[in-house]
């Protein structure tokens, strides 16, 4: 996806140790809690999580 900036939505420190599908990822749900106009107060936020699965490796992991 070009032109896409995980700084957006994730610290440079996280960013540069998560590969390229996590940055899409954690764009993804943050945008999906925006779009939902969920309250995400300190008790609610305990009780939330979410699970990310990949198949492969990304390419950008074993690539040197």
């Amino acid at each position: 996806m070009r032109g896409f900036d995980p700084l957006a939505f994730i610290d440079r420190k996280e960013a540069k140790r998560l590969d390229r599908f996590a940055h899409l990822a954690m764009a993804a749900a943050l945008m999906a809690v925006e779009d939902a106009k969920l309250s995400l107060d300190r008790e609610v936020r305990e009780r939330i999580g979410v699970l990310i699965g990949s198949g492969i490796v990304d390419v950008q992991a074993v690539t040197p």
